[in-house]
């Protein structure tokens, strides 16, 4: 690998099926498994410039904040380093949560176009953009997982219908009524709305 240079997963997660976290909840912006106050894991395709690395997980900025002495660090890895030493982590000036600021928003589009790996490899190899992999995973992946959409309180029951299906396999089946079921580790998974 280059000097300078970054690619492979965040943290050592993103494993092969997404959810990785070891326990963690998985993410439904990134597909992987981690606490609500850590960054979002991805596993990127290419190697990724120094200059858009945190200095603090070294990993490529996610959700980047900039702070007054110029330096950019990912939102949640600053805000967790700020709960320890109120320090700029790299020159060491007093800092505070008031005194950051989102980056630029040139910045979050470079982020968003980097090329990362859907995290359910086991039956998805699709590469895309950073910024897409949310919407990918919620509507589009093979081996996103569904889950059951509640109905608006005044539809009448006539009204839900199957919309979409998720499977981690490849087979489907048709229950008594005709809807199609997913199967998810033996769990039927039926959306609607």
């Amino acid at each position: 690998m280059e000097k300078g240079r970054h690619s492979g997963t965040r943290s050592g997660t993103g494993g092969g099926s997404g959810g990785g976290g070891g326990g963690a909840p998985v993410c439904r912006i990134c597909g992987q498994g981690h606490a609500a106050h850590e960054p979002h894991v991805y596993d990127y395709a290419e190697e990724v410039d120094e200059d858009l690395t945190c200095h603090i997980c070294l990993q490529p900025f996610v959700t980047p904040l900039d702070i007054p002495c110029g330096h950019t660090f990912c939102g949640a890895c600053l805000n967790n380093y700020l709960r320890v030493q109120q320090l700029c982590p790299i020159d060491r000036q007093p800092l505070t949560a008031q005194l950051c600021s989102p980056s630029s928003i040139v910045l979050r589009k470079l982020l968003e176009k980097l090329s990362v790996k859907c995290p359910n490899r086991n039956c998805c190899d699709k590469i895309l953009p950073r910024g897409d992999l949310e919407d990918h995973l919620s509507q589009r992946c093979p081996g996103a997982i569904a889950v059951a959409v509640k109905p608006h309180p005044n539809a009448p029951a006539s009204s839900q219908r199957p919309v979409s299906t998720a499977q981690s396999s490849p087979s489907k089946q048709g229950d008594a009524t005709g809807r199609s079921k997913g199967r998810i580790a033996d769990v039927s998974v039926n959306t609607f709305c």
